[in-house]
């Protein structure tokens, strides 16, 4: 179905990756009124943005490129709250891992 009707999956795709930003959003909020910090769909396992810098020897076996220039790990794998037995927080994990997984679907339709 993915190729022969594109048009329809990248609507698919833009859509589920929209319902996942907006629920992250909606969490954050929760988390932000309940530790009193600024929380944002982005403050939850923030990705680290590396710089493309050229190395003359790389290791063997070390790819030449990243998958995706300028991403590198996650730098913070958690929120401000230090409470990890609280349900919103353990949603805001999985809502981040879906995020992912939704942003790396529409890299990969090219969209």
């Amino acid at each position: 179905m993915c190729k022969t009707d594109n048009i329809n999956v990248s609507c698919i795709a833009l859509e589920r990756l929209s319902d996942i930003q907006q629920r992250a959003s909606r969490l954050a909020s929760i988390c932000s009124s309940c530790n009193g910090c600024l929380e944002t769909l982005e403050t939850f396992a923030a990705e680290e943005h590396l710089e493309n810098k050229s190395r003359k020897r790389q290791p063997f076996g070390t790819p030449k490129e990243h998958p995706r220039p300028g991403v590198g790990r996650l730098s913070n794998p958690m929120a401000s709250c230090v409470c990890i037995d609280c349900p919103v927080t353990y949603a805001r994990h999985e809502t981040r891992e879906a995020a992912i997984e939704a942003t790396e679907l529409c890299r990969s339709l090219d969209i």
